[in-house]
Order: C-alpha cells, then structure tokens, then sequence
C-alpha cells in the first residue's frame, strides 16, 4: 500500500486529507466560476451543494482509484487548493494528474511546484512510469504548468468540451516519470 498524497513533505506547503470540516474553504473555488470553468469539479452555489460534492469526493478516494490532498502554505490553516492522482492503470504504470487553485493564488508559480512533487510521489510510492494531463483548450494557465513540468503535447480531440455556450478541444499532455 502507497502513501496518502497528502502525506507529501514540502518546505512550502502543508497537505492534508479531503473532509468535510474543509466545505467551507472549498467552496471558496467551486463556487467561483473562473476557478470552476476548467477543472472538471460542478460549480457549486451553495455550501450544501459544496458539501454534498466533498462527501462524494471522499467516497471516491475511500474506494480506491483516486487520490486527493489539500493544500496550504506552510504553517497556514487556509487551504489554496487540491491536487489529485486518478485513472490509474497500474499494469501500464500511469495514471493522471489534476489540480484546482483559488483565484487569489494564480500565478504565483504554486501549481508547477506541486506538479513537481506529485509527479516526484507517483514515481516513488505509486511506481508510475508515465503521468498525463488533460487540459481545455482556453486553459492555458494550465498549459503552461504542464510544460514547464516536462510534459508534452501528445494529442488534441476537437471539440471534447462544452464551456460556456461553445465546443472547445482537449489537449492531452504527457510525461514519462
């Protein structure tokens, strides 16, 4: 059995479990459409609605096949984001890599730190050989994070995504570990 993500060491963040308690600080990003647009989590417009999705969230990593960690700034209560590990194919050795963060922290350089460390944890404890990122088209924030990380463009599907009235592609980005 591999370790919790959330039990990564960094000098800069603090990781720690999904739970309920944190369905306050977590609706702060899904309930904020520009954080949600993109991440594959529902914007949320109420604190229950926020809730229920946690619960859900804790479900899924509770029953294998996904992997999540909140995250905060070293000795700060405050969490900023979640990074997550799911889509595993232990037999092929990949699996693939998602990350939210309040608006408040964009482009700090926070995410390419963790794609770092999340990518450094599915080597060691999850003995991936491969980690892939899949990204909407106007995402390109994200984009960005991924390549500075060494990930490559490894295809695009035209027109995979529905985002606010209008079809926009997914690009799939790739890694070897």
């Amino acid at each position: 059995m591999c370790k919790p993500l959330y039990d990564i060491k960094s000098d800069k963040f603090d990781f720690r479990q999904m739970a309920i308690e944190d369905t306050d600080q977590l609706h702060l990003m899904a309930s904020d459409e520009d954080v949600s647009r993109y991440i594959g989590w529902p914007l949320t417009h109420s604190k229950e609605e926020t809730e229920s999705y946690v619960k859900s969230m804790i479900e899924r990593e509770a029953g294998g096949g996904i992997l999540y960690a909140n995250f905060s700034l070293k000795g700060a209560k405050e969490i900023i984001g979640t990074i997550m590990l799911f889509a595993f194919d232990y037999e092929a050795k990949h699996g693939e890599i998602g990350y939210v963060l309040r608006k408040d922290q964009w482009g700090k350089g926070y995410i390419s730190e963790l794609v770092q460390l999340v990518s450094d944890f599915a080597l060691n404890e999850l003995n991936l050989r491969k980690l892939h990122g899949r990204v909407s088209s106007p995402n390109m924030g994200s984009s960005k994070v991924l390549l500075k990380n060494g990930f490559v463009e490894e295809g695009r599907l035209k027109d995979y995504y529905y985002i606010d009235g209008s079809y926009c592609d997914v690009i799939w980005y790739g890694k070897f570990l």
